[in-house]
């Protein structure tokens, strides 16, 4: 009898242990992403003609010409390897130091230095030191490497903390966002730029300051973006980054923009520099989708 009552203890011990301590969950399962959190975005009331941040003339708001303007929330997608982060981090440079992007020639705006938080998720140390000796970074560039997030609900509460302590109108980067997280469903892609992003835009707004968003993409095997429809949709600029059919050129067309009959569907052809940090220059427009061409630049 006392062996059956000491059995049945620890039988019901085991039971409350479990109660306090149930197994994973579907989304726990070794090898499944975390389930997405679903969040909602209230509606801000918009008046017309007044700011309580002072807004400027529309060409003051500019970050890197007619591209970037504070506040976007802007894609810049190529292929692999044909140097992409190159380019993101000359943005990056130009905006926290207030300088004349070397892309837009006719970037006539007025250019207030930021901070800048760019998450890096795949050049490590040593690779900045190759890519970028002697480089020196402001104080207001944070360059954040070796990251690792479960999801992009852990990237967005880290990019709450480090934008409510700076206070100020800030640029966050993400170089990329195909390898910051796990893959995500077209719903889950436009709950994270329309929802997600822009409550974190509009906390800021609150707290007196504005945030930019420049994200960057991979394209699909087809050469598209991927998740294209939701980004097309939510984003306020998108930028195609690609190959030139110019030795040591790169193109970039504008898929969308704030400026619409402006700068929508426009070709740029841009040239590979070394001169200071590496970095890319606006060599002409090209003609909207030119043919492919091995004619001097000079010429076209």
């Amino acid at each position: 009898l006392w062996l059956f009552m000491d059995n049945r203890d620890k039988n019901q011990e085991v039971k409350i242990a479990k109660a306090k301590h149930p197994g994973p969950t579907s989304s726990q399962v070794k090898g499944q992403a975390p389930a997405r959190k679903i969040t909602s975005i209230p509606p801000r009331q918009l008046a017309l003609g007044q700011n309580s941040l002072g807004k400027p003339d529309y060409d003051k708001w500019q970050l890197v010409g007619k591209l970037i303007g504070i506040e976007d929330i802007c894609i810049i997608y190529s292929e692999t390897g044909i140097g992409k982060s190159i380019l993101t981090f000359q943005i990056a440079n130009d905006i926290v130091n207030g300088t004349l992007s070397a892309i837009q020639h006719d970037d006539q705006g007025e250019h207030i230095p930021q901070s800048v938080i760019f998450y890096d998720t795949e050049l490590k140390e040593n690779d900045y030191d190759r890519r970028y000796p002697g480089y020196i970074s402001p104080e207001a560039l944070q360059i954040l490497i070796d990251s690792n997030f479960i999801s992009e609900d852990d990237w967005i509460k880290d990019v709450e903390k480090r934008i409510m302590e700076l206070d100020t109108d800030t640029t966050v980067v993400l170089d990329n966002i195909t390898s910051a997280f796990p893959p995500m469903t077209a719903e889950q892609m436009r709950h994270f730029i329309n929802v997600k992003l822009r409550l974190l835009q509009n906390k800021a707004r609150e707290s007196g300051f504005r945030v930019t968003f420049i994200i960057v993409a991979h394209t699909t095997k087809e050469g598209i973006l991927a998740g294209s429809a939701n980004f097309q949709n939510f984003a306020t600029s998108i930028i195609h980054f690609m190959q030139g059919t110019v030795d040591q050129h790169r193109e970039i067309e504008i898929d969308k923009n704030r400026n619409y009959g402006e700068m929508k569907g426009k070709h740029f052809l841009l040239k590979y520099s070394e001169e200071g940090i590496k970095h890319y220059e606006l060599e002409c427009e090209l003609p909207t989708n030119p043919a492919p061409t091995t004619q001097d630049p000079a010429t076209i």
